[in-house]
């Protein structure tokens, strides 16, 4: 192919690239990376199989996937096209095929830790914790160190009932990996599954203090609700709504936490507003976890608005997508005793 551009401006170009990726604007990234694509005689598979990474954020998992398929045909042995694949399927829900690619993957090499990590966390949605455990033995077979085979190994036990064994496990983790927050977050889950709020508030603050990202703040500012601390909760939903690239799940449950905090601080012509802005909140489709969640709130929403008829509506809905959703089963049962 002619390159058509000089070396100044496929230069420029790839400069404005990595620039616009640094400040998270990633429709942009991706346009500019499509130039440089466009314009390099390498056609390098880590530029395209970015795109693919770059798509697959953007929540357009089905064209990630499709080049995904390319790329793995024309070198199958690059995993990063693998991983990246595995986990579009995954967040389009389908968990036997990204079971099934994650295997054809691990033929070509067994010991690629991310791949098995993936592996488990499929394992985990699908609350499979034996097969979990076993993913995360074998990761710890072949890195007694690694963070993600102890995270795993963790909350299998946490899922099999074993709660000494998963604290020890959890501790031990803290110990090798003390600066890692999703550490420190997954501590403060096990801290608040063991009604040990104020225990879990102080992880969920470290987690912040070693990463200030969505995640671990809204984490700290539902346990901030829980032990009765609603301004402070407050601060930090504000702060959350401010971020351009919330997660359409993350933006309603936001609105939801802020209407049952102003609900505590008796502001509640405030809170009708905010569970109102709740509801108008477009529901995430492309990810069938999220879309169950979204619905799942809404139904608790219009509880709080004392819409009985609208919330069963909704947790019908949860239980048509998921009919093993057993929050979903009680809320629902203990609205209809009350009509």
């Amino acid at each position: 192919m002619v390159n058509i551009l000089s070396k100044l401006e496929y230069n420029f170009y790839t400069f404005l690239g990595v620039f616009i990726k640094w400040i998270k604007n990633f429709e942009e990234f991706l346009k500019y990376y499509c130039y440089i694509l466009a314009f390099e005689d390498s056609k390098s598979i880590y530029i395209r199989t970015t795109i693919a990474v770059i798509l697959a954020r953007r929540g357009k998992y089905e064209k990630a996937i499709k080049r995904y398929d390319k790329l793995i045909k024309e070198d199958p042995y690059y995993i990063r096209s693998w991983l990246g694949k595995s986990n579009s399927l995954l967040m389009l829900g389908k968990y036997d095929e990204a079971l099934a690619s994650i295997n054809r993957a691990l033929a070509i090499n067994k010991d690629v830790i991310m791949l098995l990590a993936l592996k488990a966390n499929i394992f985990s949605i699908m609350m499979d914790a034996d097969k979990e455990l076993e993913c995360a033995e074998y990761i710890l077979s072949i890195d007694p160190d690694s963070k993600e085979g102890l995270k795993y190994k963790y909350r299998a036990l946490q899922d099999l009932g074993e709660k000494d064994l998963a604290f020890k496990v959890c501790k031990e983790l803290l110990d090798k990996h003390p600066k890692d927050d999703e550490v420190w977050y997954d501590l403060g889950n096990f801290e608040l599954r063991n009604d040990n709020l104020r225990k879990a508030l102080d992880c969920a603050e470290k987690a912040v203090d070693i990463n200030n990202d969505v995640y671990n703040r809204s984490f700290c500012a539902y346990l901030l609700y829980e032990n009765e601390c609603y301004e402070e909760s407050l601060y930090i939903i504000m702060f959350n709504l401010r971020e351009w690239d919330i997660s359409l799940y993350k933006r309603m449950y936001s609105y939801y936490l802020t209407g049952l905090c102003l609900n505590k601080l008796n502001r509640l012509d405030e809170a009708s507003e905010y569970y109102n802005l709740g509801l108008k909140v477009e529901i995430d489709t492309f990810v069938q976890g999220l879309e169950i969640a979204c619905y799942y709130m809404r139904a608790r929403i219009f509880e709080e608005l004392d819409n009985v008829e609208e919330s069963i509506k909704n947790y019908e809905i949860v239980l048509n997508l998921n009919p093993d959703c057993n929050k979903a089963k009680d809320r629902m049962a203990n609205l209809k005793s009350k009509t």
